[in-house]
């Protein structure tokens, strides 16, 4: 049959054959020069580390999550590196030494400083939030700037009905600020954008001085050395681990919890530094800005205007007031003097041109006015990166929506895609379906570089008494048979990036972890070597409330832990 199809379509037999030839060769190319590999593996086991002279580079077996050096954008992740070049960054820096100024006092005892907006100290600092983008938009700002949350989003959802999910910077007030009606003083210091090696620098200037002193460190670090500058998963966890010994060295008496890495599943644009749209990405207001901004007729029709005396004198060679006046008010032009031999129609015409040239003139000086008040026209591409600069106002707005468009577009195609955690991966995909032969080289899948690290940080933690694992995966992931996971998508992002809700779940975990780490004060502390109390005192002895029940392993879990002021947990169960 096949010699019969042959012989009798020879040129359609010639074309089959090629196209077998060369569908064979495609397979052999695809399995020979782009086999699956595994690169996430560590040169080291740092697991053992007691300080940072511990930590070294010499071991390290690649740098850039490729499995290569040259792909990636890291920095060394043992020495700090401040990112001063940016305006945007230097202001977040300060807000961050502010928020540290208010809670700085000696052991022992409360601060000092009058914080403007409550007219009176702060309590003394319990937690402070160590970290990057995630840490600083848990506090409702962004790039040093409060633009996350606002009361008119609040107003418009309770106008709306339905659930009325907590502002980001609400959830935090309510849980970590006790003139809030929080149970713990917290404070975060995060930059977005920031690398362990920028968090570093932040410590060791103004952060993190002598006489501010926190009983928890809780460290949520990483994201950003993985997923914007791409680098391998030993580099991170020598980032953290430098941050930890840093810590350590100078707050020995702390003890600090590492978060786990949240849960995300693609990169974010490293090539930029982040700007004020990419809060898009926490799905939160912008803010309620757009009152300052008003069209330009309103504004000027708001200003004062100027009041002109009747007695003010302008004078020139053509409005000129006669020195007779007596301060009446009245414009009054001389009369141009006829000249001699000059008939009434010569003077006539030439008293109207000189008029028409004044009034010319006029009108040429209010059209280049105009002009120059006038705003050039942009392209579209112009008027876009303008408003990605924009740092509030109209052009913000706009870029944030932009932005939001853009991002529900890209994660419609990964938003229900299953992560594993021994996930393997080509290097090279081809740019087309119908090009198999053409083929790009892409990054390897984010999930389980997330899951090495946080196996790392977790074998460290449980060498090291003073230090403390929190893994948050289960918040935002679930978890399925073979390793599988499927993100929760209304409480975060592909991105690692927590939805409003999610903030909400993680920071209420975080709150009771520190009910168990922070041991409650006494209101009457004992006085400095006293053996006992007096016989008609009562001891002051820590006793568990009604509602309170003992887990097996030594852990409290409270019975009814939704109140007014919190947010409910019932959507969580």
């Amino acid at each position: 049959w096949i010699s019969l199809c042959t012989y009798s379509f020879p040129r359609l037999s010639k074309c089959l054959l090629l196209l077998t030839s060369f569908a064979l060769l495609s397979l052999i190319a695809s399995t020979i020069f782009n086999p699956t590999i595994d690169n996430h593996k560590m040169g080291a086991d740092y697991s053992a580390i007691n300080s940072a002279y511990d930590l070294s580079l010499s071991q390290v077996d690649h740098w850039c999550v490729r499995g290569d050096n040259d792909s990636c954008r890291c920095e060394d992740p043992l020495e700090p590196e401040p990112r001063a070049e940016f305006k945007s960054w230097n202001a977040a820096h300060r807000a961050n030494v502010a928020e540290v100024s208010l809670y700085r006092a000696l052991f022992g005892e409360s601060p000092q400083l009058i914080d403007e907006e409550l007219g009176k100290a702060r309590p003394k600092i319990d937690v402070a939030f160590l970290g990057e983008s995630v840490v600083e938009a848990m506090d409702g700002r962004w790039l040093g700037k409060h633009i996350i949350g606002s009361s008119k989003q609040k107003q418009q959802q309770q106008q709306q009905g339905g659930n009325n999910l907590p502002m980001i910077n609400e959830t935090f007030e309510k849980l970590f600020r006790k003139d809030k009606g929080g149970e713990l003083e917290g404070v975060a210091l995060g930059i977005a954008g920031d690398t362990t090696s920028n968090v570093l620098w932040r410590i060791m200037n103004e952060e993190m001085p002598y006489d501010f002193n926190p009983k928890v460190w809780w460290l949520v670090l990483g994201m950003n050395d993985l997923t914007r500058m791409q680098c391998s998963e030993e580099i991170v966890v020598l980032g953290i681990l430098r941050v930890v010994e840093e810590i350590r060295l100078r707050k020995p008496d702390a003890k600090i919890v590492i978060n786990s890495l949240l849960p995300m599943i693609n990169y974010q644009d490293g090539s930029v530094e982040p700007k004020m749209a990419d809060v898009a990405d926490f799905t939160a207001d912008r803010g309620d800005r757009g009152r300052k901004y008003k069209r330009k007729e309103d504004r000027y029709g708001e200003e004062r205007k100027r009041e002109v005396p009747s007695t003010f004198k302008v004078r020139g060679n053509d409005d000129q007031i006669n020195d007779n006046d007596e301060g009446d008010g009245k414009r009054r032009f001389l009369k141009l003097r006829k000249k001699e031999n000059e008939t009434d129609e010569e003077f006539e015409e030439r008293r109207t041109k000189k008029q028409d040239k004044r009034k010319g003139r006029r009108e040429r000086n209010n059209e280049e006015e105009d002009d120059e008040e006038r705003p050039k026209k942009l392209t579209k591409k112009q008027r876009e990166e303008a408003e990605d600069n924009a740092t509030e106002g109209p052009d913000l707005e706009k870029a944030i929506e932009r932005k939001k468009k853009k991002l529900d577009k890209e994660d419609k195609i990964i938003r229900e895609k299953a992560f594993k955690d021994d996930e393997k991966f080509h290097p090279k995909r081809p740019v087309s379906k119908f090009l198999p032969m053409i083929k790009k080289k892409v990054l390897p899948p984010v999930w389980p570089s997330v899951h090495l690290i946080n196996d790392k940080l977790k074998e460290f933690c449980t060498k090291h008494e003073s230090i403390t694992f929190f893994d948050a995966t289960e918040f935002f992931a679930s978890k399925e048979e073979g390793g599988r996971h499927h993100l929760y998508n209304e409480l975060i992002s592909p991105r690692g990036h927590p939805t409003e809700l999610g903030f909400q779940r993680w920071e209420l975990e975080i709150r009771d972890r520190l009910k168990h780490l922070i041991p409650p004060e006494s209101d009457t502390p004992e006085p400095i070597g006293s053996q006992g109390t007096d016989d008609g005192a009562e001891e002051d002895d820590y006793v568990e409330d009604e509602g309170t029940q003992v887990v097996s392993d030594g852990t409290t879990t409270d019975e009814d832990e939704s109140t007014d002021d919190e947010p409910p947990r019932a959507a969580f169960k």
